[in-house]
């Protein structure tokens, strides 16, 4: 009740790190020497700890910390004090954002559904005719390209794929990069 910062509760079960439902669907499409392959795919149901978005509330740089001018305003805070008797108050945005970030989680506990392009591969075979007086059978040439981008995403500021480490720490990140987009160029030849 001195200073109108909310206290950490007793801990409790936030979400699932690992995600219970996953999806994809791939499909080709060909037109007579060309060949177009397009994979999906999403996850769905898992909880991410996003420090990247604590340490940014910490700060001042997220999006929560200027909304409806409460830098100038202030926060309007209600709720009850630790008598369980009705508390209402005003505190500068500075001093609940830096305060909050390490002691209230659940404030940066958010959904890591996604639905992504995975991947895109667009091949050319060439035709039998001139591969005849070679030694090849059969040659194509395909572009492919993956991690395009998220077609559906949940979580703010962050991919919900990024890790927190080169472990299987599922479930939390700490200024994690997102996936890598990679393009490049595939020979397929057949003797």
């Amino acid at each position: 009740s001195a200073t109108g910062i909310p206290i950490q509760g007793p801990l409790e079960i936030l979400g699932k790190g690992v995600p219970p439902l996953t999806m994809g669907i791939s499909n080709t499409f060909n037109y007579k020497n060309f060949s177009l392959n397009v994979l999906i795919d999403g996850k769905f149901g898992a909880k991410v700890y996003a420090a990247t978005n604590a340490y940014g509330t910490q700060f001042g740089l997220d999006k929560r910390t200027v909304d409806n001018n409460i830098r100038e305003a202030g926060i309007q805070l209600s709720g009850v004090n630790q008598a369980n008797e009705a508390y209402t108050g005003n505190i500068s945005a500075q001093t609940y954002y830096s305060t909050i970030w390490a002691t209230l989680t659940d404030e940066f506990v958010t959904s890591a559904d996604f639905v992504k392009l995975r991947s895109v591969t667009l091949g050319y075979s060439l035709p039998n005719s001139l591969l005849q007086r070679t030694p090849f059978e059969a040659l194509t040439l395909s572009f492919v390209a993956r991690n395009l981008f998220f077609l559906y995403k949940k979580a703010q500021n962050i991919d919900p794929e990024a890790s927190y480490n080169s472990g299987n720490a599922q479930g939390l990140e700490n200024f994690g990069l997102p996936t890598v987009r990679s393009y490049g160029l595939n020979l397929s030849v057949k003797f």
